[in-house]
Order: C-alpha cells, then structure tokens, then sequence
C-alpha cells in the first residue's frame, strides 16, 4: 500500500502558500496579496519562521528566513518555492530539526 502524497501542483502551493500568510498576517480573503511585500504587510521573522516550517513540512520546500523577509513581493515568494517544489514525496514529511537562516 502507498501512503505517500501525489505531489502538489504549483497552484495549490500558491493557494496554501497565500493562505498561511492570511493566517500568520491575519489578513482576509479580501486583502490581495500578490504585488505586495510579506514584511510590508507585516510578516515578521516569526511568521517567516511559522510559513518555512509549513513550507516544509507540508510540502519539502527549504527557504530560508532570510529569502522570505527579503522577497519583494508575494508572486515572488510564490515562484521561488515553486522553483523548490520536489517531486520526492517522502521528503514533505521529514522533518530537519533547526531554522534556516
């Protein structure tokens, strides 16, 4: 039997993505998010902290901290963890204990 999850379509990261920035900036789903930048929305270093861990663990995205303050916008954050999606499935579920600065 396989438990291992299909890997996600680059829309459904951009809609989880956008989804966990609504949550840790506290945002509605009226606020849009694209052209605007995380930290001038409000985004601090423990929400980044909070989305690189959700990144992680939900879909084996690695950013650092420090590409998800520095990203000039949302569309931009969103293109680069595309660009890190894997196709290895079991790697959404390992976990690597420590924060990448």
């Amino acid at each position: 039997m396989d438990h291992t999850k299909p890997m996600a379509s680059q829309a459904e990261l951009r809609r989880q993505l956008e989804a966990i920035l609504r949550t840790v900036l506290g945002l509605g789903d009226d606020v849009d998010l694209g052209r605007r930048s995380p930290v001038a929305m409000g985004l601090t270093s423990l929400g980044a902290i909070t989305l690189q861990f959700r990144l992680q663990s939900g879909f084996g995205i690695e950013l650092k901290v420090s590409e998800i303050l520095d990203a000039a916008d949302v569309d931009t954050l969103g293109d680069l963890a595309a660009s890190r999606l894997t196709s290895d499935p079991s790697a959404a579920s390992t976990w690597k204990s420590g924060v990448l600065i």
